[in-house]
């Protein structure tokens, strides 16, 4: 996949611009916020190889600072069965058809810009730039990375994310966003750069927990204030 640096930089402005569009869209209904919190999860995402579909899994491990930002580490890891055919030596030296899978794993930090938060609704900006590692192992011994293939470099995911609460125990999120690898690119043919995109249901814990020990399935009711007039009786 070429890479459109218009589309890339129009992305990354855009998450650099969020935090001021912010400032005049935060939800009048939220609750004080809490100095800090600490998250831990799981992550998943889709993305294109090879004009294949190519999932992503990950775990990601930070703090949540007064309820508008997050930041941490996360590890990512490729999780689909991407092969080919290649050329490759044999013990002898000489050529030699093999079939091949894609490797990849990278590492890193997180900073996230939580720009609209409610009840139910939440929009945030994530960034990612982490280290990532890619390589070819033949088919028949996937664990073990041909050397000659292995290459190291920078990774920058820039994102917007949303998600909906149903109840406050359960939503659906939704993402978008665009893997940039920086520097030279992996040995492998295809490029590594993408855009990624996640649609997925979330189940918040610490909510599911209180909502089995305590029955709070349901939001709790908003609380109306009215001005009642009352008139003498003559």
């Amino acid at each position: 996949m070429k890479i459109n640096s218009g589309l890339i930089s129009i992305l990354i402005l855009l998450c650099l611009s969020l935090p001021q569009m912010g400032k005049s869209q935060v939800s009048e209904e939220e609750k004080p916020a809490k100095p800090v919190k600490v998250l831990f999860g799981f992550d998943s995402y889709n993305s294109f190889i090879a004009n294949k579909r190519a999932s992503i899994f990950g775990l990601r491990f930070g703090i949540e600072i007064r309820e508008k930002w997050r930041v941490g580490t996360g590890l990512y890891f490729l999780t689909s069965d991407l092969q080919k055919t290649v050329i490759l030596p044999d013990t002898n030296g000489n050529p030699l058809q093999s079939r091949v899978k894609l490797n990849l794993v990278y590492f890193g930090y997180f900073g996230e810009y939580i720009f609209f938060r409610n009840q139910r609704w939440e929009f945030s900006a994530p960034i990612y730039l982490g280290l990532g590692v890619a390589g070819l192992s033949r088919v028949n011994n996937p664990t073990v990375v041909l050397p000659f293939t292995k290459r190291t470099f920078p990774v920058l995911v820039p994102a917007v994310t949303g998600q909906y609460k149903f109840f406050p125990w359960i939503g659906l999120g939704l993402g978008t966003g665009y893997r940039l690898i920086l520097g030279r690119q992996p040995i492998i043919n295809e490029s590594l750069n993408s855009w990624v995109y996640a649609i997925k249901v979330k189940i918040f814990l610490g909510p599911l927990w209180r909502a089995v020990t305590k029955g709070e399935w349901l939001f709790p009711p908003k609380e109306h204030h009215h001005k009642e007039e009352f008139k003498e009786e003559g």
